[in-house]
């Protein structure tokens, strides 16, 4: 682990890191199991089930980088990422099949935008 505020690729190999990158490559699954429930406006049991896994995946990688010491400028970039990459994906995905209203989604998504651009300055 490098010092804080340094990128190191080595980091990249850290267990809450890899678990991180995980939950950004896993998102999409959830995103066409979503879909793919279109008749049931997007729910399903397995959407429940890589939801929840997804989800408990993020506290578990946070808990795992406190406990092992091992945070990183990586994590604390890939975290909020696979964060935004999972749930607005799946809020865009639901407004697809009909089950959420784009209006709202369309302001959360301008909202993060606007936070994410206002934390690179």
């Amino acid at each position: 682990m490098t010092e804080a505020g340094e990128y190191s690729w080595a980091d990249l190999r850290l267990t809450a890191n890899l678990i991180t990158l995980g939950r950004i490559a896993l998102s999409p699954l959830l995103f066409v199991l979503i879909l793919a429930a279109s008749e049931t406006s997007g729910t399903s049991w397995l959407v429940l089930a890589v939801g929840w896994l997804l989800g408990a995946s993020d506290y578990y990688d946070g808990w795992i980088a406190r406990t092992s010491d091992s945070v990183s400028r990586w994590g604390a970039f890939l975290d909020p990422l696979a964060d935004k990459v999972m749930i607005l994906g799946a809020a865009w995905c639901l407004v697809s099949v009909g089950r959420l209203f784009w209006a709202p989604v369309l302001i959360i998504t301008a909202r993060e935008l606007l936070v994410s651009a206002a934390r690179i300055r």
